[in-house]
């Protein structure tokens, strides 16, 4: 019955399969008033939990690459860590996964969008024309919302459209070619 608000996006390696997550959070307050504050007019509710559901975002690349965009490319990154979330190329794993040499251990890390190292062209020379060519250098907090048609390396002159997702204390950049 309170606003409802999301975690930043985290690793999920608990249970297959790994993936990227974040949390719906929903506080629950006592005695209950439902969405009309009406009913408990003068008496002080005390918040008593939260009902937390989670979200695989293995299942938004999956989304976002059945809307079978004709030679585009859609992804998201998380404004305040700058880490890749999503793209329309479901095949790609939002993470990079990490072996230690002296023990062998696994463990999986979130890719930085803008990784020198990025495995993906689409995204790198889209993230690279975002913080370095298109207002002079700038970090992702700085990114607004926009759109331009621009030389995109060996694509060539490509479409670009910049949103900003921030609903519910989400803060994702989405960019859409």
């Amino acid at each position: 019955e309170g606003d409802v608000t999301f975690s930043r996006v985290f690793m999920w390696d608990i249970n297959k399969p790994v993936t990227l997550k974040t949390h719906g959070i929903i506080p629950i307050f006592y005695p209950q008033c439902g969405v009309d504050k009406s009913r408990c007019l003068g008496i002080q509710q005390k918040r008593v939990g939260a009902w937390v559901v989670g979200f695989k975002l293995h299942f938004l690349s999956q989304y976002l690459s059945s809307l079978q965009l004709k030679g585009g490319f859609i992804f998201y990154v998380e404004r305040e860590t700058g880490n890749f979330i999503a793209s329309s190329d479901a095949r790609f794993d939002s993470f990079r996964t990490i072996v230690d040499d002296t023990t062998q251990k696994v463990s999986y890390a979130p890719y930085e969008a803008n990784a020198t190292d990025f495995p993906l062209t689409e995204v790198k020379s889209r993230v690279h024309w975002l913080l370095n060519e298109r207002e002079g250098k700038m970090n992702w907090a700085d990114v607004k919302a926009g759109a331009a048609e621009v030389e995109i390396g060996d694509e060539g002159v490509q479409f670009i459209k910049v949103t900003s997702l921030t609903q519910f204390g989400v803060d994702w950049i989405g960019v859409i070619s």
